[in-house]
């Protein structure tokens, strides 16, 4: 892939950044993540980690989950965690809750592909898929104590590096 990624809200740019870039502008937060995201584009994240031959985590989140944007503020800056998904992880994050900042199109694709990959709505919900071979590796929903969250996140990293084939 050469040249920018444009993602878009209800198709008016809101980010153009080259690919490999650090993309993160959820609204209201100003936190940026370490590791490739692709924020409502599928296709391009899955491209992305064809290219860089990384593993393809789709977060299905939402604009208005709060234990989605603690999951992303929090647990993927936890230093492993971090370590972990900027070597090996490209991230597509999903909004799945509403379609205001979304085309129609867009809200129902992210929809649909939640559908598919999930027997679950819940928000945030990640899949690491095998790009390459579309196989899914493993889902993870965080569930339990928030204490928790960090330790069973990093764990799950690794046995999708694991399933994959591919050294810690």
């Amino acid at each position: 892939l050469v040249g920018s990624v444009r993602m878009c809200i209800r198709d008016r740019p809101y980010s153009t950044r080259a690919i490999g870039d650090t993309i993160h502008r959820a609204p209201g937060t100003m936190n940026m993540t370490p590791h490739v995201l692709f924020r409502d584009d599928d296709e391009g994240a899955k491209a992305a980690a064809i290219a860089q031959d990384k593993l393809l985590l789709t977060n299905f989140t939402g604009f208005n989950s709060s234990s989605g944007r603690t999951f992303e503020s929090v647990i993927f800056d936890d230093p492993t965690a971090r370590d972990i998904m900027r070597k090996h992880f490209v991230e597509a994050r999903l909004h799945t809750d509403t379609k205001a900042l979304l085309s129609d199109a867009r809200f129902a694709r992210n929809q649909q592909l939640q559908k598919e990959q999930t027997e679950s709505q819940a928000t945030p919900t990640m899949v690491c898929v095998d790009p390459k071979t579309g196989k899914a590796l493993g889902t993870f929903t965080p569930e339990g104590p928030f204490a928790a969250w960090r330790g069973k996140w990093i764990a799950f990293l690794r046995e999708m590096l694991r399933a994959a084939g591919r050294p810690l």
